[in-house]
């Protein structure tokens, strides 16, 4: 089961995760890693979009390593995952943990006004896909 406050849907071959939350708590980390991990185990996905667009403030050093754990599992199993940041204090401290995770190549945060740069990274365009308009 899901916490509250997150969506998670399959759209084509990308899973879209969507936080409505302000925060998350380590115990919210741990369901929300798992149910990633099962859901890229069950379906065939090229990436994966991380909405955090309402997520505000920083995360715990415990829910950094469940992160970390979640980064590392990833790229055996999609291509590319990206979020979207409210700020830029949240962008840095993704990208500090992809960094830490050495998944820097395969994991990656943007904020909203970055969409080119976004598309650069996922090395496909998110138009056909309105993900960025389901704010």
């Amino acid at each position: 089961m899901l916490p509250q406050g997150l969506t998670v849907e399959v759209i084509g071959d990308i899973i879209y995760w969507k936080n409505t939350t302000g925060s998350i708590s380590e115990q919210d980390a741990i369901q929300i890693s798992d149910y990633i991990k099962n859901l890229v185990e069950e379906k065939s996905v090229r990436a994966i979009f991380v909405d955090n667009r309402r997520l505000y403030g920083v995360w715990t050093p415990e829910v950094d390593k469940i992160w970390i754990d979640l980064m590392n599992y990833l790229p055996q199993h999609v291509n590319k995952t990206v979020t979207i940041c409210q700020n830029h204090i949240n962008k840095l401290q993704l990208n500090y943990l992809s960094t830490q995770a050495g998944t820097k190549e395969s994991v990656q945060a943007f904020t909203e006004s970055e969409r080119v740069e976004m598309e650069h990274f996922l090395q496909f365009k998110l138009e056909n896909m309105h993900i960025l308009e389901r704010h």
